[in-house]
């Protein structure tokens, strides 16, 4: 055999010792990744402290059940589960009050634009329908007008909303929101606290129902989602 072989050869058994002892890391070794998690829900003393930074969209005193949700109005998981939670809601009349929080992430274009028009928006009693339009024209944003998603949440003064949501004055009602975030935790959107009870993750319809169920009997919601014997898709 020519030295060139040998050569190659030799390259060819390194190589092959390398990628056993990288299956073998992986295998014996390195852990192995974290599968899906329940997680468990987190009490919040202080949650009552930030209620001033959230605006009432449905429900209104009385309610046995506060449902808070940090949101940003581009993100796609606020979409989904303000899909869900209109679901939820309706089978809760008269018990559950929700209230919003701006929370705009920054790396989403839109979304501090569509917070400023949310609050222009609540000046005019239309946050919850303002709410709703941006959430149905999310994947639109930036190509549809402001002031038409003004026009069709029912506002009167279009051109004014447009003004608003372009504005680049300081907004303290979102500024409150981002600092009452920070305060409980919020890392990513849509965060949801029931009545104090910070969930893990995206609540799907069964956890999110639970969750209500148990905070309008007082009950503790540390082990919501391990508790439930069978979970459906977080998208209904």
């Amino acid at each position: 055999m020519s030295r060139t072989g040998r050569a190659l050869d030799l390259v060819l058994a390194a190589a092959a010792v390398v990628v056993a002892g990288a299956v073998a890391y992986r295998t014996f070794v390195q852990p192995a990744p974290p599968g899906p998690s329940r997680g468990e829900a987190e009490y919040i003393t202080e949650w009552k402290d930030g209620l001033g930074a959230s605006r009432v969209v449905a429900g209104g005193p009385g309610a046995k059940a506060v449902l808070v949700e940090f949101t940003d109005l581009e993100c796609p998981a606020c979409a989904a589960f303000h899909r869900t939670l209109e679901l939820v809601r309706d089978e809760f009349p008269g018990d559950l009050e929700v209230r919003y929080v701006p929370f705009p992430l920054d790396r989403h274009r839109f979304a501090m634009p569509s917070a400023r028009g949310a609050e222009c928006a609540a000046t005019e009693g239309k946050l919850a329908a303002w709410i709703d339009i941006v959430y149905e024209a999310q994947d639109s944003l930036g190509l549809i007008a402001w002031g038409e998603l003004a026009a069709r949440a029912g506002l009167s003064d279009t051109s004014a909303i447009a003004k608003c949501v372009l504005s680049r004055e300081r907004s303290p009602a979102i500024e409150s929101g981002l600092e009452y975030g920070a305060r409980v935790g919020v890392s990513a959107t849509p965060t949801i606290l029931v009545n104090g009870w910070k969930l893990a993750g995206v609540p799907n319809r069964t956890i999110l129902r639970a969750a209500i169920t148990r905070a309008l009997a007082g009950e503790s919601l540390q082990n919501l989602a391990t508790d439930l014997p069978v979970l459906v898709p977080a998208v209904e």
